[in-house]
């Protein structure tokens, strides 16, 4: 059982649009939800990017188990991408020096030990950084993305998928695994947390 609006009766239906979708998804707190949604999306023929984070509190990528996990999503067609937590707060100002060697110091952790590509998400970002190219980098947020963009953060859609996914894209649509996959009761607190949060 799932959040209300986090069915997986409803993740099967926005996966199988026609829409001209670019799908994504932040592996915010647990890798073994992002591999149940791998596999979903491997049975119903959809490729997506799976970012992570080498420097998460919730988990550890260079762990063995951890580790096996995100090689298994990448056997499944995915691509594995950075998702770099900058610790800046919303309102910060942020340039392209630090975007970049933030990217770059994320990648030289990774690349050790996940086959990452260099398609960066950030973290809880700063609204700075929203619609900027990163030098060397493929940024999910980037310039091509303005207006094209919709997802589930902290639990919520600020708009609805289906409605926008009826336009026909191009979209970008970031789907967090556990909204989708974890029990409704731990959903239900960790975005009652995320909510309260700044």
């Amino acid at each position: 059982m799932t959040l209300q609006d986090f069915s997986i009766k409803r993740l099967r239906t926005l996966l199988t649009t026609d829409a001209n979708v670019q799908w994504r998804h932040d592996v915010d707190f647990d890798p073994e939800c992002a591999l149940k949604m791998a596999w979903l999306e491997r049975e119903l023929g959809v490729q997506s990017t799976y970012y992570v984070m080498a420097r998460s509190e919730f988990y550890n990528p260079f762990a063995a188990l951890t580790c096996k996990v995100f090689l298994q999503i990448h056997e499944c067609g995915h691509q594995l991408g950075l998702h770099v937590d900058l610790g800046l707060p919303r309102a910060a100002k942020v340039s392209d020096d630090r975007m970049v060697a933030a990217c770059l110091d994320d990648r030289e952790l990774l690349q050790h030990v996940l086959p990452v590509c260099d398609s960066v998400a950030f973290h809880a970002p700063p609204r700075d950084i929203m619609g900027r190219d990163i030098p060397g980098f493929d940024h999910a947020m980037g310039s091509e993305w303005i207006g094209r963009y919709i997802g589930d953060s902290r639990g919520v859609w600020k708009e609805s998928p289906e409605k926008r996914l009826a336009d026909g894209g191009p979209l970008q649509v970031n789907l967090h695994p556990e909204w989708w996959m974890w029990p409704v009761d731990v959903a239900a607190s960790i975005r009652e947390r995320e909510l309260a949060a700044p």
